[in-house]
């Protein structure tokens, strides 16, 4: 029951914390390492106390998997909002170009 109710505990916590990422002012970069701070350092108390992880070695195979998760989704998520900025300028030079066409 214990396992039950600190895995729902971490789940409400580590959703919660998507919050990071819909602010503005934060760069990607800074969400995505705010929101893995938040993760770690409430997963690797709560694993050894649930005994999910017993070792050393498994609690660094742990953080590396977490590592490479978040480095790949970070990268997916930069990449779409480069092709994002990319496609709005085009639409503003294309605006822009409309513009001057219609003023002459």
């Amino acid at each position: 029951m214990i396992q039950l109710l600190l895995s729902g505990v971490y789940g409400a916590i580590a959703m919660g914390s998507v919050v990071l990422y819909d602010l503005d002012r934060w760069p990607l970069a800074l969400a995505s390492l705010t929101h893995y701070l938040i993760i770690e350092i409430l997963f690797e108390p709560m694993a050894l106390y649930l005994e999910w992880i017993h070792t050393l070695p498994e609690i660094l195979i742990m953080i590396g998997i977490r590592l490479i998760c978040y480095f790949i989704i970070w990268l997916i998520i930069f990449l779409i909002y480069r092709k994002q900025v990319r496609e709005l300028n085009n639409m503003q030079e294309s605006f822009k170009d409309t513009k001057k066409e219609s003023q002459k």
